[in-house]
């Protein structure tokens, strides 16, 4: 018998094979490392979709909360899922509710998947501004240990971050932890 090729229709537009709605941009583990980031807030701050994120001045947040601001429509509006899931909100969200992303240490990231687009039809109103994806390493054996500190001219200021992460697999199994741990000074 011969097949025919089915086209379906979703609006008035026909489309043949399937395509994102939205523009999705991706950061892997290499751009990741070249980037110099210590942690998930030195990542998102040079976002340019990204706008307010990070957590030094940020109003409405506890210090030391890093939350996602996508085209600068809050926090509250941008859906950050881990690994597919939704990511609970932040017990320090005092204005609006976010996910701390200050919380998932940098040396476990794998990629960060980012849909720029409002998805708001699928996800709910927490993705008005996009929905940021946040994959984990999986499998992978070894262990990581990232050091990084730095510091004005004169010394009076200093921040410092350390992380480590280890991984191994087996036949039926995989384990993986990461810790990250970041102080400054006032």
């Amino acid at each position: 018998p011969a097949t025919e090729e089915m086209l379906v229709t979703g609006s008035r537009v026909k489309r043949t094979s399937f395509s994102a709605s939205a523009p999705v941009q991706t950061i892997d583990r290499r751009e990741i490392e070249y980037s110099g980031a210590t942690n998930m807030a030195d990542l998102i701050q040079y976002l340019t979709l990204s706008s307010g994120s990070g957590f030094r001045g940020d109003a409405g947040a506890l210090p030391g909360a890093v939350r996602l601001n996508l085209r600068g429509l809050g926090s509250g509006a941008t859906l950050v899922l881990l690994n597919g899931r939704r990511m609970a909100y932040s017990a320090s969200g005092i204005e609006t509710h976010y996910a701390d992303i200050g919380t998932i240490p940098l040396a476990a990231v794998e990629r960060i998947e980012i849909l720029k687009g409002g998805a708001s039809a699928i996800y709910g109103s927490d993705a008005v501004a996009g929905v940021v994806n946040i994959i984990t390493r999986k499998e992978w054996d070894g262990a990581r240990i990232e050091l990084d500190g730095q510091t004005t001219g004169e010394f009076d200021q200093k921040e410092g971050t350390g992380s480590l992460a280890i991984g191994a697999t087996g036949e039926r199994s995989r384990v993986s932890a990461a810790v990250s741990y970041h102080r400054g000074s006032e």
